[in-house]
Protein backbone atom coordinates (compact mmCIF):
# COMPACT_ATOMS: atom_id res chain seq x y z
CA UNK A 1 0.00 0.00 0.00
CA UNK A 2 2.85 2.37 1.06
CA UNK A 3 4.63 2.18 -2.29
CA UNK A 4 1.05 3.31 -3.94
CA UNK A 5 0.72 6.34 -1.83
CA UNK A 6 4.60 6.56 -2.69
CA UNK A 7 3.38 6.81 -6.25
CA UNK A 8 0.46 9.01 -6.22
CA UNK A 9 2.94 11.50 -4.02
CA UNK A 10 5.39 11.63 -6.70
CA UNK A 11 3.05 11.57 -9.67
CA UNK A 12 1.36 15.04 -7.40
CA UNK A 13 4.92 16.43 -7.19
CA UNK A 14 5.40 16.22 -10.94
CA UNK A 15 1.76 17.60 -11.67
CA UNK A 16 2.46 20.83 -8.77
CA UNK A 17 5.57 21.40 -10.50
CA UNK A 18 4.08 21.77 -14.05
CA UNK A 19 1.44 23.72 -12.64
CA UNK A 20 3.34 25.97 -10.92
CA UNK A 21 5.12 26.92 -14.57
CA UNK A 22 1.47 27.53 -15.61
CA UNK A 23 0.52 30.19 -13.15
CA UNK A 24 3.69 31.66 -13.55
CA UNK A 25 2.70 31.78 -17.30
CA UNK A 26 -0.68 33.23 -16.45
CA UNK A 27 1.26 35.82 -14.14
CA UNK A 28 2.91 37.22 -17.01
CA UNK A 29 0.50 37.14 -19.48
CA UNK A 30 -1.52 39.49 -16.83
CA UNK A 31 0.31 41.79 -16.41
CA UNK A 32 1.43 41.96 -19.66
CA UNK A 33 -1.98 42.36 -21.37
CA UNK A 34 -3.19 44.93 -18.13
CA UNK A 35 -5.95 42.66 -17.23
CA UNK A 36 -6.85 43.62 -13.68
CA UNK A 37 -7.21 47.56 -15.00
CA UNK A 38 -9.36 46.54 -17.90
CA UNK A 39 -11.75 44.25 -16.43
CA UNK A 40 -11.94 47.32 -13.54
CA UNK A 41 -13.16 49.53 -16.79
CA UNK A 42 -15.51 46.96 -17.78
CA UNK A 43 -17.13 47.25 -14.24
CA UNK A 44 -17.30 50.66 -14.17
CA UNK A 45 -18.48 50.79 -17.63
CA UNK A 46 -21.10 48.12 -17.24
CA UNK A 47 -22.37 50.15 -13.65
CA UNK A 48 -22.58 53.20 -15.83
CA UNK A 49 -24.44 51.97 -18.59
CA UNK A 50 -26.73 50.29 -16.41
CA UNK A 51 -27.38 52.99 -13.73
CA UNK A 52 -28.24 55.44 -16.30
CA UNK A 53 -28.91 53.97 -20.26
CA UNK A 54 -27.90 57.47 -21.66
CA UNK A 55 -24.41 56.82 -20.66
CA UNK A 56 -24.16 53.80 -22.56
CA UNK A 57 -22.23 55.81 -25.69
CA UNK A 58 -20.04 57.48 -23.51
CA UNK A 59 -19.17 54.49 -20.45
CA UNK A 60 -16.21 53.56 -22.38
CA UNK A 61 -14.57 56.84 -22.29
CA UNK A 62 -16.00 58.14 -18.52
CA UNK A 63 -14.38 54.89 -17.25
CA UNK A 64 -11.34 55.39 -19.44
CA UNK A 65 -11.26 59.31 -17.88
CA UNK A 66 -11.77 57.75 -14.23
CA UNK A 67 -9.28 55.42 -13.70
CA UNK A 68 -6.63 57.26 -16.27
CA UNK A 69 -6.60 60.10 -13.44
CA UNK A 70 -3.18 60.82 -11.92
CA UNK A 71 -4.89 60.75 -8.96
CA UNK A 72 -6.77 57.36 -9.22
CA UNK A 73 -3.80 55.60 -11.55
CA UNK A 74 -1.20 53.88 -9.99
CA UNK A 75 0.77 53.07 -13.73
CA UNK A 76 4.00 54.22 -14.32
CA UNK A 77 2.12 55.14 -17.93
CA UNK A 78 -0.71 57.31 -16.13
CA UNK A 79 0.74 60.22 -17.67
CA UNK A 80 2.00 59.01 -20.85
CA UNK A 81 0.49 60.56 -23.99
CA UNK A 82 2.37 59.77 -26.98
CA UNK A 83 0.58 57.42 -29.60
CA UNK A 84 2.50 54.51 -30.26
CA UNK A 85 1.10 52.66 -33.56
CA UNK A 86 2.10 49.12 -32.32
CA UNK A 87 1.51 48.77 -28.78
CA UNK A 88 -0.92 51.70 -28.35
CA UNK A 89 -4.06 49.91 -26.98
CA UNK A 90 -1.51 47.79 -24.37
CA UNK A 91 -0.36 51.04 -23.07
CA UNK A 92 -4.37 51.91 -23.11
CA UNK A 93 -4.69 48.81 -20.60
CA UNK A 94 -1.51 49.52 -18.90
CA UNK A 95 -2.44 53.28 -17.72
CA UNK A 96 -5.63 51.99 -16.69
CA UNK A 97 -5.81 51.78 -12.50
CA UNK A 98 -6.42 48.18 -11.13
CA UNK A 99 -8.46 49.01 -7.98
CA UNK A 100 -10.42 52.07 -6.69
CA UNK A 101 -12.92 52.85 -3.80
CA UNK A 102 -16.59 53.83 -3.67
CA UNK A 103 -15.57 57.08 -2.07
CA UNK A 104 -12.65 57.52 -4.93
CA UNK A 105 -15.15 56.85 -8.10
CA UNK A 106 -17.53 59.07 -6.80
CA UNK A 107 -14.64 62.11 -6.31
CA UNK A 108 -13.35 60.92 -9.45
CA UNK A 109 -16.55 60.88 -11.53
CA UNK A 110 -17.60 64.76 -10.26
CA UNK A 111 -13.93 65.60 -11.24
CA UNK A 112 -14.90 64.22 -14.60
CA UNK A 113 -17.95 65.40 -15.14
CA UNK A 114 -16.74 69.16 -14.78
CA UNK A 115 -13.72 68.73 -17.06
CA UNK A 116 -16.47 66.92 -19.43
CA UNK A 117 -18.51 69.89 -19.12
CA UNK A 118 -15.98 72.31 -20.19
CA UNK A 119 -14.76 70.35 -22.49
CA UNK A 120 -16.78 70.98 -26.16
CA UNK A 121 -15.79 67.32 -27.62
CA UNK A 122 -18.76 66.08 -25.12
CA UNK A 123 -22.04 66.67 -25.29
CA UNK A 124 -23.61 68.69 -22.37
CA UNK A 125 -25.92 65.78 -21.63
CA UNK A 126 -23.27 63.32 -20.48
CA UNK A 127 -21.82 65.62 -17.56
CA UNK A 128 -25.61 66.29 -16.53
CA UNK A 129 -26.39 62.24 -16.59
CA UNK A 130 -23.24 61.66 -14.29
CA UNK A 131 -24.10 64.81 -12.03
CA UNK A 132 -27.81 63.41 -11.89
CA UNK A 133 -26.81 60.05 -11.39
CA UNK A 134 -24.48 61.00 -8.41
CA UNK A 135 -27.23 62.69 -6.73
CA UNK A 136 -29.73 59.68 -7.10
CA UNK A 137 -30.78 58.19 -3.19
CA UNK A 138 -30.45 54.48 -2.94
CA UNK A 139 -33.71 53.12 -3.34
CA UNK A 140 -33.08 50.46 -0.38
CA UNK A 141 -32.07 53.22 1.48
CA UNK A 142 -35.07 55.01 0.91
CA UNK A 143 -37.55 52.42 1.34
CA UNK A 144 -35.73 52.12 4.95
CA UNK A 145 -36.41 55.76 4.98
CA UNK A 146 -40.15 55.58 4.49
CA UNK A 147 -40.40 52.87 7.25
CA UNK A 148 -38.81 55.18 9.71
CA UNK A 149 -41.21 57.44 8.64
CA UNK A 150 -44.38 55.03 9.06
CA UNK A 151 -43.03 53.57 12.07
CA UNK A 152 -43.49 56.95 13.72
CA UNK A 153 -47.19 57.35 12.48
CA UNK A 154 -49.40 54.49 14.45
CA UNK A 155 -52.07 53.54 11.92
CA UNK A 156 -55.79 54.58 12.28
CA UNK A 157 -56.93 51.29 13.46
CA UNK A 158 -54.25 50.87 16.42
CA UNK A 159 -56.49 51.59 19.60
CA UNK A 160 -55.34 54.81 21.46
CA UNK A 161 -53.93 52.51 24.60
CA UNK A 162 -51.84 50.44 22.52
CA UNK A 163 -51.24 53.27 20.31
CA UNK A 164 -49.89 55.04 23.58
CA UNK A 165 -47.97 52.21 25.19
CA UNK A 166 -44.32 52.99 24.28
CA UNK A 167 -43.05 49.67 24.81
CA UNK A 168 -43.17 47.44 21.58
CA UNK A 169 -43.20 51.35 19.70
CA UNK A 170 -39.96 52.27 20.93
CA UNK A 171 -38.09 48.87 20.08
CA UNK A 172 -39.36 49.07 16.92
CA UNK A 173 -38.37 52.23 16.66
CA UNK A 174 -34.67 51.33 17.90
CA UNK A 175 -34.69 48.01 15.71
CA UNK A 176 -35.68 50.42 12.24
CA UNK A 177 -33.13 53.02 13.38
CA UNK A 178 -29.98 50.49 13.61
CA UNK A 179 -31.00 48.71 10.50
CA UNK A 180 -31.39 52.51 8.92
CA UNK A 181 -27.84 53.70 10.11
CA UNK A 182 -26.17 50.24 9.23
CA UNK A 183 -27.62 50.78 5.60
CA UNK A 184 -26.17 54.44 5.74
CA UNK A 185 -22.64 53.54 6.64
CA UNK A 186 -22.46 51.42 3.84
CA UNK A 187 -24.46 52.67 0.65
CA UNK A 188 -26.09 56.44 0.54
CA UNK A 189 -25.80 56.80 -2.91
CA UNK A 190 -27.00 54.60 -5.87
CA UNK A 191 -23.66 54.18 -7.05
CA UNK A 192 -22.51 52.80 -4.07
CA UNK A 193 -24.83 50.87 -3.66
CA UNK A 194 -24.17 49.02 -6.81
CA UNK A 195 -20.40 49.28 -6.17
CA UNK A 196 -20.07 46.41 -4.42
CA UNK A 197 -21.90 44.34 -7.13
CA UNK A 198 -19.96 45.74 -9.91
CA UNK A 199 -16.73 44.82 -8.07
CA UNK A 200 -17.73 41.21 -7.54
CA UNK A 201 -18.49 40.66 -11.46
CA UNK A 202 -14.75 41.91 -11.64
CA UNK A 203 -12.91 39.89 -9.56
CA UNK A 204 -14.89 36.99 -11.32
CA UNK A 205 -14.58 38.00 -14.92
CA UNK A 206 -10.68 38.60 -14.26
CA UNK A 207 -10.55 34.96 -12.47
CA UNK A 208 -12.14 33.12 -15.41
CA UNK A 209 -10.08 35.15 -18.02
CA UNK A 210 -7.23 33.32 -15.68
CA UNK A 211 -9.14 29.89 -15.45
CA UNK A 212 -9.36 30.43 -20.18
CA UNK A 213 -5.51 31.10 -19.96
CA UNK A 214 -4.56 27.84 -17.48
CA UNK A 215 -6.62 25.50 -19.72
CA UNK A 216 -5.30 26.74 -22.79
CA UNK A 217 -1.45 26.36 -21.02
CA UNK A 218 -2.17 23.04 -19.60
CA UNK A 219 -2.87 21.56 -22.99
CA UNK A 220 -0.28 23.10 -25.32
CA UNK A 221 2.31 22.01 -22.50
CA UNK A 222 0.55 18.18 -21.90
CA UNK A 223 0.23 18.21 -26.16
CA UNK A 224 4.09 20.19 -26.44
CA UNK A 225 5.84 17.28 -24.53
CA UNK A 226 3.86 14.40 -24.76
CA UNK A 227 3.32 14.21 -21.59
CA UNK A 228 1.39 10.57 -20.40
CA UNK A 229 -0.06 10.17 -17.27
CA UNK A 230 -0.47 6.37 -17.38
CA UNK A 231 3.05 6.37 -18.55
CA UNK A 232 4.13 8.50 -16.05
CA UNK A 233 2.42 6.30 -12.74
CA UNK A 234 3.82 2.91 -14.31
CA UNK A 235 7.28 4.53 -14.58
CA UNK A 236 6.81 5.61 -10.72
CA UNK A 237 5.43 2.37 -9.56
CA UNK A 238 7.91 0.30 -11.19
CA UNK A 239 10.69 1.78 -10.03
CA UNK A 240 11.46 2.66 -6.42
CA UNK A 241 14.45 4.31 -6.64
CA UNK A 242 13.22 6.76 -9.54
CA UNK A 243 10.22 7.54 -7.58
CA UNK A 244 12.14 7.90 -4.51
CA UNK A 245 14.24 10.57 -6.09
CA UNK A 246 11.12 12.38 -7.10
CA UNK A 247 9.76 12.26 -3.30
CA UNK A 248 12.66 13.92 -2.26
CA UNK A 249 11.86 16.86 -4.04
CA UNK A 250 8.54 17.24 -2.66
CA UNK A 251 9.57 19.44 -0.02
CA UNK A 252 11.41 22.02 -2.20
CA UNK A 253 8.41 21.81 -4.74
CA UNK A 254 5.95 22.85 -1.78
CA UNK A 255 8.46 25.62 -0.77
CA UNK A 256 8.41 27.02 -4.01
CA UNK A 257 4.83 26.70 -4.00
CA UNK A 258 4.27 28.94 -1.11
CA UNK A 259 6.52 31.49 -2.19
CA UNK A 260 4.59 31.60 -5.68
CA UNK A 261 1.00 31.26 -5.07
CA UNK A 262 0.62 32.76 -1.65
CA UNK A 263 -2.27 33.09 -0.12
CA UNK A 264 -3.82 31.23 -2.78
CA UNK A 265 -2.48 28.34 -0.63
CA UNK A 266 -5.29 29.38 1.45
CA UNK A 267 -7.51 25.34 1.81
CA UNK A 268 -8.93 26.56 -1.60
CA UNK A 269 -8.49 23.72 -3.92
CA UNK A 270 -9.06 23.39 -7.70
CA UNK A 271 -7.69 26.68 -8.53
CA UNK A 272 -10.57 28.80 -7.37
CA UNK A 273 -9.19 31.50 -5.21
CA UNK A 274 -7.38 34.66 -7.19
CA UNK A 275 -4.74 34.34 -9.05
CA UNK A 276 -1.71 36.94 -7.71
CA UNK A 277 1.57 37.98 -8.92
CA UNK A 278 4.17 35.74 -6.55
CA UNK A 279 4.29 37.44 -3.35
CA UNK A 280 7.72 36.33 -2.17
CA UNK A 281 8.87 37.76 -5.46
CA UNK A 282 7.23 41.12 -4.64
CA UNK A 283 8.82 41.39 -1.56
CA UNK A 284 12.47 40.22 -2.48
CA UNK A 285 12.22 42.26 -5.44
CA UNK A 286 10.84 45.39 -3.51
CA UNK A 287 13.49 44.71 -0.78
CA UNK A 288 16.36 44.80 -3.43
CA UNK A 289 15.50 47.86 -5.44
CA UNK A 290 15.30 49.76 -2.11
CA UNK A 291 18.66 48.43 -1.38
CA UNK A 292 20.66 49.08 -4.62
CA UNK A 293 18.02 52.19 -6.54
CA UNK A 294 16.63 54.24 -4.00
CA UNK A 295 18.54 56.94 -1.87
CA UNK A 296 17.64 56.28 1.86
CA UNK A 297 18.63 59.94 2.81
CA UNK A 298 17.05 61.74 0.61
CA UNK A 299 14.51 60.24 -0.67
CA UNK A 300 13.00 57.57 1.37
CA UNK A 301 10.32 57.94 4.37
CA UNK A 302 11.07 56.23 7.40
CA UNK A 303 8.01 53.47 6.42
CA UNK A 304 9.41 52.68 3.11
CA UNK A 305 12.93 51.42 5.15
CA UNK A 306 10.82 49.54 7.83
CA UNK A 307 9.39 46.18 7.49
CA UNK A 308 8.08 45.06 3.88
CA UNK A 309 4.24 44.02 3.84
CA UNK A 310 3.18 41.09 1.72
CA UNK A 311 1.97 42.17 -1.76
CA UNK A 312 -0.61 40.32 -2.96
CA UNK A 313 -0.45 42.41 -6.76
CA UNK A 314 2.55 43.90 -8.48
CA UNK A 315 0.10 47.41 -8.72
CA UNK A 316 -0.19 47.16 -5.32
CA UNK A 317 3.56 47.11 -4.49
CA UNK A 318 3.77 49.97 -6.67
CA UNK A 319 1.35 52.15 -4.85
CA UNK A 320 3.28 51.42 -1.46
CA UNK A 321 6.74 52.41 -3.37
CA UNK A 322 5.20 55.35 -4.70
CA UNK A 323 3.65 56.43 -0.93
CA UNK A 324 7.14 55.71 0.42
CA UNK A 325 9.06 58.18 -1.21
CA UNK A 326 9.36 61.94 -0.23
CA UNK A 327 7.17 64.60 -1.55
CA UNK A 328 9.79 66.22 -2.90
CA UNK A 329 10.82 63.33 -4.93
CA UNK A 330 9.97 64.78 -8.78
CA UNK A 331 7.45 62.86 -10.35
CA UNK A 332 9.61 61.24 -13.14
CA UNK A 333 12.31 59.86 -10.82
CA UNK A 334 9.14 58.15 -9.10
CA UNK A 335 8.38 56.80 -11.97
CA UNK A 336 11.47 54.97 -12.76
CA UNK A 337 11.89 53.59 -9.56
CA UNK A 338 8.20 52.19 -10.54
CA UNK A 339 9.36 50.93 -13.88
CA UNK A 340 12.90 49.04 -12.41
CA UNK A 341 10.43 47.34 -9.71
CA UNK A 342 8.68 46.06 -12.72
CA UNK A 343 11.39 45.21 -14.51
CA UNK A 344 12.87 43.06 -11.11
CA UNK A 345 9.54 41.26 -10.53
CA UNK A 346 9.54 40.31 -14.07
CA UNK A 347 13.31 39.09 -13.93
CA UNK A 348 11.89 37.44 -10.86
CA UNK A 349 9.38 35.76 -11.80
CA UNK A 350 11.78 34.31 -14.30
CA UNK A 351 14.01 33.27 -11.24
CA UNK A 352 11.00 31.10 -10.15
CA UNK A 353 10.34 29.58 -13.36
CA UNK A 354 13.92 28.56 -13.22
CA UNK A 355 13.57 27.67 -9.87
CA UNK A 356 10.57 24.99 -10.53
CA UNK A 357 12.39 23.52 -13.48
CA UNK A 358 15.83 22.79 -11.54
CA UNK A 359 13.75 20.79 -9.07
CA UNK A 360 11.84 18.95 -11.58
CA UNK A 361 15.35 18.02 -13.12
CA UNK A 362 16.42 16.55 -10.31
CA UNK A 363 13.85 14.10 -10.33
CA UNK A 364 15.63 12.33 -12.98
CA UNK A 365 12.58 12.19 -15.30
CA UNK A 366 13.09 12.27 -18.80
CA UNK A 367 9.68 14.91 -18.93
CA UNK A 368 10.58 16.17 -22.18
CA UNK A 369 11.27 13.49 -24.92
CA UNK A 370 14.53 13.55 -26.47
CA UNK A 371 12.85 13.32 -30.53
CA UNK A 372 10.55 16.62 -29.33
CA UNK A 373 12.29 20.11 -30.32
CA UNK A 374 11.04 23.39 -30.67
CA UNK A 375 11.83 23.77 -34.35
CA UNK A 376 9.20 21.20 -34.90
CA UNK A 377 6.58 23.81 -34.21
CA UNK A 378 6.51 25.35 -37.95
CA UNK A 379 4.22 21.95 -38.40
CA UNK A 380 2.33 22.49 -35.26
CA UNK A 381 -0.96 19.90 -36.18
CA UNK A 382 2.05 17.10 -36.74
CA UNK A 383 3.82 18.49 -33.29
CA UNK A 384 1.07 18.39 -31.06
CA UNK A 385 -1.19 15.30 -32.55
CA UNK A 386 0.35 13.47 -34.94
CA UNK A 387 2.83 11.66 -32.41
CA UNK A 388 1.63 9.56 -30.25
CA UNK A 389 3.35 6.15 -30.40
CA UNK A 390 1.26 4.52 -28.08
CA UNK A 391 -2.29 5.12 -29.83
CA UNK A 392 -4.86 5.81 -28.20
CA UNK A 393 -3.94 4.98 -25.25
CA UNK A 394 -0.71 7.19 -25.54
CA UNK A 395 -3.55 10.10 -26.73
CA UNK A 396 -5.95 9.53 -23.86
CA UNK A 397 -2.73 9.77 -21.08
CA UNK A 398 -1.78 13.10 -22.64
CA UNK A 399 -5.82 14.59 -23.09
CA UNK A 400 -5.90 13.11 -19.24
CA UNK A 401 -2.78 14.70 -18.12
CA UNK A 402 -4.12 18.24 -19.80
CA UNK A 403 -7.06 18.14 -17.60
CA UNK A 404 -4.99 16.91 -15.12
CA UNK A 405 -3.18 20.47 -14.92
CA UNK A 406 -6.48 22.49 -15.79
CA UNK A 407 -6.89 21.43 -11.74
CA UNK A 408 -4.29 24.33 -11.10
CA UNK A 409 -1.52 25.18 -9.09
CA UNK A 410 -3.94 25.54 -5.71
CA UNK A 411 -5.12 21.54 -6.70
CA UNK A 412 -1.89 20.21 -6.61
CA UNK A 413 -0.60 22.04 -3.88
CA UNK A 414 -2.90 20.90 -1.27
CA UNK A 415 -3.05 17.39 -2.46
CA UNK A 416 0.38 17.07 -1.94
CA UNK A 417 0.62 18.42 1.44
CA UNK A 418 -2.31 16.27 2.14
CA UNK A 419 -0.61 13.49 1.14
CA UNK A 420 2.73 14.44 2.33
CA UNK A 421 0.66 14.56 5.65
CA UNK A 422 -0.71 11.30 5.60
CA UNK A 423 2.70 8.97 4.38
CA UNK A 424 3.98 8.97 8.06
CA UNK A 425 0.32 7.76 9.60
CA UNK A 426 0.27 4.87 6.80
CA UNK A 427 4.21 3.81 7.32
CA UNK A 428 2.96 3.44 10.97
CA UNK A 429 0.13 1.18 10.16
CA UNK A 430 1.79 -0.61 7.82
CA UNK A 431 4.85 -1.60 10.10
CA UNK A 432 2.55 -1.86 12.85
CA UNK A 433 0.45 -4.44 10.72
CA UNK A 434 3.78 -6.45 9.88
CA UNK A 435 4.88 -6.73 13.63
CA UNK A 436 1.48 -8.29 14.35
CA UNK A 437 1.75 -10.30 11.03
CA UNK A 438 5.07 -11.59 12.61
Amino acid sequence: MLAYLDTIIAFAVIMLGFSLLITLLNQMISAFLGYRGSNLRWGVETMLTTLDPNLAARARDIANHVLTDPIVSDSVFAKFTANVPVFGKLIQRWKLASAISPDTLIRTLTKVSRDMRANPAFPATIPTAIEGLLGQIDPETARKLKMIYDAFEPPAAVPPATAADPVNYAVQVDDLLKQLGNSVQQSVGKIEAWFNIAMNRVSQRFSMQIRIWTIVFAFLLAFGIQLDSFSLFNQLLGNPALRERVMNQSGAMLAEAEAILGTQTGGQAGGTSEPTTAPQVLADKMKFLIETDVKKETEAKPELLGAIPSFKTLAEAETWLRNGLKPEVPVKRADDLATKYRGYVIAGLREKAKDVTDILQKTGLELVPGNRKLADLKHPVTFFFNDFKGGVKNFLGVLLTAGLLALGAPFWFNALKTLTNLRPMVATRQDQQKKDAA
